[in-house]
């Protein structure tokens, strides 16, 4: 799946939004072109209120996931504590550190593990899958009140 599939994908799901990072509204240089994708069910949702559930970066964000490569994307998502255990085989911050350069699977993101996100570099192929269920599952969790 490409950015723009999971975008539309995402956007398809009842309440939820993306917004992306742009200069003309502020956003720190850092995250401009990354997709943060929270629940809105007005559709509306002050800036200041809105929580991702899923966010689509660049891996030039942060050094683990190595250089920017063109066509290359992390897909994060806000699972929970308890199920990023069952999710990753571990609590959040308890693994040793993967490698987060490889493609297709599922991983504590090098920042946000802590805060019980998993991430998948560009999940394409095998993934798509995953790539879907993943965002609706936590789009549900978010629904719900959960961050």
């Amino acid at each position: 799946m490409t950015e723009d599939d999971i975008i539309g994908y995402v956007r398809s799901l009842p309440g939820a939004v993306a917004a992306t990072a742009v200069k003309s509204t502020g956003e720190p240089a850092v995250t401009r072109g990354d997709a943060f994708l929270p629940h809105a069910p007005d559709g509306d949702t002050p800036k200041a209120r809105r929580f991702p559930f899923a966010t689509l970066g660049h891996p030039g964000f942060g050094t683990a996931s190595g250089p920017a490569r063109p066509g290359v994307f992390p897909l994060g998502a806000a699972v929970g504590r308890k199920r990023s255990g069952r999710l990753l085989g571990h609590g959040p911050g308890t693994a040793d550190t993967p490698d987060h350069t490889g493609a297709g699977r599922l991983l504590p993101p090098p920042v946000y593990a802590a805060q019980g996100r998993a991430s998948v570099l560009n999940p394409a192929g095998t993934t798509s899958a995953r790539a879907r269920a993943l965002p609706a599952a936590v789009h549900d969790r978010a629904r719900r009140g959960r961050r």
